[in-house]
């Protein structure tokens, strides 16, 4: 998964390859993805189910090239599942669809490169086993495992399309995390829900999971936000 060539173990930055027109990269458990200045999609490391977008079950110990498009955007990875928005604001999705986190319903085939919907995007982040997205008109949408309330749809039920989160249409960044989602409005208002049960949610308990968004706190000058398992890491605007 590191993309060297070799599977053997690096404790320092290490180059990969010779190219310098990366623009961006993610990585997952055993795989990792990046975009090129010219718009092509690349993946290395392990493809079971998938996950690099190659055909087949099998390793590559490289970036190789996925497709020949050459208008993708922003990539993001997560726990075996991989999310790609082009640059016209498609979404597509491959890998692990475990609880349908990879949004193409019922009968769509994890293990190609497929677009999800027809809406367009402007971010994406998966947890472990669900998934949240903000699609250009500002709105909120999730899908995957319902557990713990992490979708915010104030229940627990599984959804393998995406869902909108209430009819607000000004969200702005959204991360989730394991168990979790917390997500900025363009009013600079910090939001959070699914499970608490080390206080990941920032309410100043480590209460019941909360099955739809609460504000955390009245400060309006969140800006960037990203999330681990199991805590949260936040940058303001000042």
């Amino acid at each position: 998964q590191l993309g060297d060539g070799t599977t053997v173990n690096k404790s320092i930055p290490t180059q990969i390859g010779t190219d310098n027109n990366w623009v961006s990269v993610s990585g997952s458990w055993t795989h990792s993805v990046g975009i090129k200045a010219d718009g092509t999609l690349w993946g290395w490391g392990f493809s079971n189910f998938a996950t690099t977008g190659a055909p087949g079950l099998v390793t590559l110990s490289t970036p190789t090239q996925l497709g020949t498009d050459s208008n993708w955007s922003s990539v993001y990875t997560s726990s075996g599942s991989t999310f790609a928005i082009k640059t016209n604001g498609t979404l597509w999705s491959w890998g692990s669809d475990n609880f349908g986190k990879l949004g193409k319903g019922p009968s769509g085939n994890p293990n190609i490169i497929s677009q999800v919907g027809t809406a367009t995007w402007i971010s994406i982040s998966g947890g472990d086993n669900h998934t949240v997205g903000i699609q250009t008109n500002g709105t909120l949408w999730v899908w995957g495992s319902g557990a713990d309330g992490k979708l915010g749809l104030s229940s627990f039920t599984n959804y393998s399309v995406p869902t909108q989160v209430g009819s607000e249409t000004n969200w702005s960044k959204v991360s989730a995390g394991t168990d979790h989602t917390i997500a900025i409005k363009t009013n600079g208002t910090l939001w959070a829900w699914g499970k608490n049960d080390v206080g990941q949610l920032g309410t100043g308990s480590m209460a019941s999971p909360i099955i739809y968004p609460v504000q955390i706190g009245a400060e309006t000058t969140w800006s960037i936000v990203e999330s681990g398992n199991y805590h949260n890491l936040a940058i303001k605007t000042n």
